[in-house]
């Protein structure tokens, strides 16, 4: 019993451990997306940069619509 009591300790430690408690304001999330068009296609797309816990950069991309994005954003 002594032993499940335990595990159960130190899976709730390291699960508090793990998760990142941070909380980012909206100013530093728009700070990491830029927009861009495709002229090609005509499509817009929206790219967010974000680093991994390993120090690995991340580029996210997502299709918006054109209509949606103020032209001064759009690259």
């Amino acid at each position: 019993m002594k032993n499940i009591k335990f595990l159960i300790l130190l899976t709730f430690i390291m699960c508090l451990m793990s998760c990142d408690n941070s909380i980012e304001n909206s100013q530093q999330a728009s700070d990491r997306l830029s927009y861009f068009k495709d002229d090609r296609t005509g499509l817009c797309f929206c790219q967010i940069l974000s680093n991994t816990y390993n120090s690995y950069n991340v580029s996210s991309i997502t299709c918006v619509p054109c209509d949606s994005i103020p032209k001064e954003l759009l690259k």
